[in-house]
């Protein structure tokens, strides 16, 4: 006999993939053996559907896997991943691990039928006003959107699972949360899963007694008890041990832990984030992790944007890398104003497979070789005659002059009875600082005198900038009209 009902599916979830800013609801009527027909709406970006609790879409059949597929909407249509399951997902009668689906698709899995139906309704994915988050920065729609959700968790006690790949920058998520919520007077610890070997975690989460294994000198007090009034964050959780989850489970389900060596239980006032790179409703299907325990941490699901689906953060996050690295202004607007020139091309062209992390490297990189050397350029090097260019290599002095243009401003000045002298007593960031300044100087001299002190013109015949070509005249002195 045929169920029929209505469910509005409101579960909040981040975006996993670059999407669009307004999506249409869609429904899913669903066929199962077992309940009948099942109408579910759906008026989220990112839906999952399995038998987990945790899914947006709960389907009861014993033949689907516990996360068994994805719906995205993208830019293109609405997507549809299947995640690791068991049995697989067939769409139209083919069976497909990623596809975009049609209007009136018919999608199975297992023994349940599902027709999938779009609906003229619109929805605007949530986005928050703010350009950062405590610790985080980013104002491109990705960032906003992630904001929005973070906005909606950080007052609450609920336990988060924060997914994204490596260098996203998870721990700052779990320290954004914490801050923002009611527990920021208390600690914020970190348990790395994946740093510590696998026959010490138990001891380390958990604690130990004197005496309760070779070597356990004096009661050590647990990473759960040291978070009591907190937040523990977990991070690579996916490295957790399968035979040590059921004693995590415990202790996130009661808030309660035993030491090793104990007999005694001890309350603890604790809310949990952990996070992963790995994909863990895959290994839940695989069964390397086990549901109950991602079920109970899959509360709330946060999932990072990568860099390359948040590149217009690339100019403030570079600003801030600068700013945290380079305490002399000068050199941090040299720097940055040599990033400018190449109007960060080359760094939108970049997969960043290291996310923010590898952008903080290139960064870094940059302040000692300049820009165009550490994204992999052919940098012009200044010798004690002046400034030459070429790749590197043969008898180079030491620093960089980072384009093409810069060096034939500064051999221009060099031909004119100015040189760049190296001092080997000196630093090479200090003699970078040094040259670059001096660099700077003679440039704004020698084309501010070529426009008769027009600051106006001078700054789009260097290709900068108004107001920061102004800030470079201030800051040498120089005044234009």
């Amino acid at each position: 006999m045929s169920n029929k009902r209505e469910e509005l599916v409101t579960r909040i979830l981040a975006p996993s993939d670059a999407g669009p800013t307004r999506f249409n609801a869609y429904v899913l009527k669903v066929t199962e053996p077992e309940t009948g027909e099942v109408t579910h709406r759906v008026d989220v970006a990112h839906a999952t559907a399995g038998t987990l609790g945790t899914n947006t879409i709960v389907l009861n059949d014993e033949t689907i896997s516990r996360v068994h597929f994805e719906i995205l909407a993208t830019k293109d249509g609405f997507r549809l991943k299947d995640l690791g399951s068991s049995n697989g997902t067939w769409v139209d009668g083919v069976r497909t691990f990623d596809t975009y689906l049609r209007p009136n698709a018919r999608i199975r899995v297992g023994n349940t039928q599902i027709l999938f139906e779009t609906l003229s309704e619109e929805h605007e994915r949530p986005a928050s006003t703010r350009d950062r988050f405590g610790p985080l920065i980013g104002q491109s729609r990705p960032m906003r959107e992630m904001y929005a959700l973070l906005e909606q968790i950080a007052p609450t006690n609920l336990t988060v699972l924060v997914l994204g790949e490596s260098g996203t920058g998870k721990e700052l998520i779990a320290e954004a949360i914490h801050k923002s919520s009611p527990r920021a007077g208390g600690p914020f610890v970190v348990f790395d899963c994946s740093a510590v070997p696998a026959n010490l975690i138990e001891a380390e989460l958990f604690g130990h007694e004197k005496g309760a294994f070779t070597g356990a000198d004096a009661r050590r007090t647990g990473y759960l008890e040291e978070a009591d009034g907190g937040t523990l964050f977990l991070d690579e959780i996916g490295e957790l041990p399968i035979d040590l989850q059921p004693k995590l489970l415990r202790a996130v389900e009661k808030r309660e832990v035993k030491a090793l060596g104990s007999s005694r239980t001890k309350l603890v006032d604790v809310r949990l984030i952990a996070a992963t790179n790995r994909d863990l409703s895959g290994e839940v299907n695989s069964g390397t992790f086990r549901s109950d325990l991602y079920y109970r941490l899959a509360v709330m699901q946060v999932r990072v944007p990568p860099l390359r689906e948040r590149l217009d953060d690339l100019p403030v996050l570079i600003q801030h890398f600068l700013t945290t690295s380079v305490p002399d202004g000068r050199l941090r607007d040299s720097i940055l104003w040599q990033f400018e020139q190449d109007d960060y091309r080359r760094l939108r062209e970049r997969f960043w497979h290291g996310n923010v992390r590898e952008l903080r490297n290139v960064v870094e990189q940059s302040i000692v070789f300049g820009p165009d050397s550490a994204l992999g350029g052919s940098p012009a090097r200044v010798t004690e005659a002046g400034v030459e260019s070429g790749s590197p290599g043969g008898d180079w002095n030491e620093d960089v002059v980072t384009t093409e243009a810069e060096a034939d401003v500064a051999a221009q000045a060099s031909a004119r009875g100015f040189r760049f002298p190296l001092n080997p007593d000196e630093t090479m960031l200090d003699q970078k600082q040094r040259i670059l300044g001096m660099f700077e100087r003679t440039y704004l001299e020698q084309v501010m005198k070529k426009f008769d002190g027009n600051f106006s013109r001078a700054s789009a015949h260097a290709g900068l900038d108004r107001s920061y070509f102004k800030r470079l005249l201030k800051k040498y002195g120089m005044r234009g009209q």
